[in-house]
Order: structure tokens, then sequence, then C-alpha cells
């Protein structure tokens, strides 16, 4: 833990990096009916009281038995942790959340936020941020782990979110994209394991998007032996050409 080298994933930074992406401020599909990430994040810390309920238990339970019954849902992980106060029960951490949802709890877009476990672990953490001279107000007095997320990182919007709020031009697979379905996009990104396959990129420093290795244009097909994973800064440099042109 050094003070060089940590990020504080506050409103300004998550802003920043909306702005570096092309994107909205605030994720499009942070909502319990559009992202399952976002549904259980937020059931779960309706559940322990750290957040609002914002469901009748009626519309839960409807929403639950859709995401169990996605496909799409039923690959990814979404595995949830909580962490609680044993005299008080109230949260003292979460792991894989949805980062919206633990803005609004914590004040901070992260996927992982946990306190420290005990006494010994803060005096430790805390000798050290005194001896770097950190502010006091510094949220790494209070949290022994803070792992920064924006929702361009997060498969589920690679998989539902990609480009209903991309503020950039639109590009040329854009309206294609967007006929393909969830399942289809979940797959592709998975057979590449969420990274481009031109340069590498993954998800946490560029939106991933679906290439046709062989143009529409060209009689390419929407078969996923047809499909790739591209980063859009080399999507949009292939352009509508087959590989062996670009």
């Amino acid at each position: 833990m050094t003070a060089s080298k940590f990020t504080l994933p506050d409103e300004d930074w998550y802003s920043s990096q909306s702005t570096k992406r092309g994107v909205s401020n605030h994720c499009s599909i942070a909502a319990n009916d559009k992202c399952p990430r976002y549904f259980v994040s937020q059931t779960n810390a309706a559940l322990l009281g750290a957040a609002s309920q914002e469901l009748s238990p009626e519309v839960a339970l409807r929403l639950n038995t859709q995401w169990e019954t996605s496909d799409v849902f039923s690959s990814m992980d979404l595995t949830v942790g909580t962490w609680v106060t044993k005299k008080s029960g109230s949260l003292r951490g979460v792991s894989n959340f949805c980062p919206e949802v633990t803005a609004r709890i914590f004040g901070l877009f992260c996927s992982d936020l946990r306190s420290y476990p005990d006494d010994d672990a803060r005096i430790e953490a805390h000798q050290i941020l005194e001896k770097e001279n950190v502010a006091k107000d510094d949220h790494r007095w209070t949290w022994m782990v803070i792992e920064p997320k924006h929702f361009c990182e997060c498969h589920e919007f690679a998989v539902y979110g990609w480009p209903i709020n991309r503020n950039s031009k639109q590009t040329k697979t854009k309206l294609r994209i967007g006929s393909l379905g969830p399942k289809l996009r979940f797959k592709v990104f998975s057979n590449d394991n969420f990274r481009c396959v031109y340069c590498g990129v993954t998800a946490r420093d560029s939106e991933l998007e679906v290439d046709h290795k062989l143009p529409v244009a060209a009689g390419g097909t929407d078969d996923i032996s047809n499909l790739v994973t591209a980063c859009a800064k080399c999507n949009s440099g292939k352009g509508a050409r087959p590989l062996s042109d670009a």
C-alpha cells in the first residue's frame, strides 16, 4: 500500500474514465431488469439493509427467475461477497459488486471494498500511512481493499450495454452489433477471454465489440466461426474489410 499507486475511485475519477472512453457518466444498464450483476448486488445489499429495497417481493421473484433462466446468466460468475460487522450486522465490505451499487452505498466506484479484518491489520496499515504522510481523510484509513472499477470493464456491459450509451460517432458495426443477441455476444467474448484478438487489450482499457472476420458486405454471416472480439480502435481501423485487406 503506497500513496503513489493509489487511485481514489470517486465521482471525479469515474467521470474522467467515462470521458476518456467516450461514454456517458453512468452505466445505462445499471438497473435490476437490464443487468444481472446490478440485480444480484442490489438485492444482496438490500437484504443486509445497506441499500433501499427497490423491488416488491413479486417483482424480485420475477426478475430472479428471468435472470436464472438466461443462458448468459448461467455462464457468468455472478457470485458476490458481503462482510458484515458481527455486533451490528452492518455491511463492511463487498466483493464482485456492481460498481454503481457500491458507490451508492459507500461513495466509491469499486467491485471490491473491504475494511480491515482486525486491529492488528489496521494498526500495521495505519503505520504505513502515517510514514507516508497520507491525509487523514484518505479512504485507506478505513478500507484495506479498494478495487476501482468502471462500468465499461464489466463483462455484463460488454454483453448487454454496448453501444447504447456510447457518445462517440457511430461505427460501422453499431447496427450489426445491436442485432446480435446477448447469448451470442457472450459466447464470442468468452471464446476470446474478453480480449481483443488483434492487439490483446481487455475491457479494462477499451470497450469490446464483436467483429466479423469476413464483413457482412462481403458475404460474411453471424455464425460464431466468423465472429471475434475486437476493441473499438482495432475494429474501427479494420473497417468493413476482410482481414487479408486490412
